[in-house]
């Protein structure tokens, strides 16, 4: 079978007055019908907000109500 690939990009994010602040985000991803495994992954921030951005995380869930959630990757520069 093929490889899946998809880009999951949050435009037009208002960058908050606060100093520090946690924005979460969920991307509901196809169902499969088979078991799957993420091979790869890449941080895609735009220039002109990379300044703001000092980590991220990124969580599987087993369903919509984040059941079965794990870390699957972290990112900071």
């Amino acid at each position: 079978p093929g490889m899946l690939t998809m880009e999951l990009i949050n435009n037009n994010f208002p960058i908050p007055l606060e100093t520090t602040f946690y924005q979460e985000e969920f991307y509901p991803v196809p169902e499969l019908a088979s078991d799957h495994h993420i091979v790869a992954y890449e941080a895609i921030i735009s220039p002109e907000t990379e300044i703001y951005v000092h980590h991220f995380l990124v969580y599987g869930c087993a369903d919509n109500n984040f059941n079965g959630c794990g870390l699957i990757w972290a990112w900071a520069p």
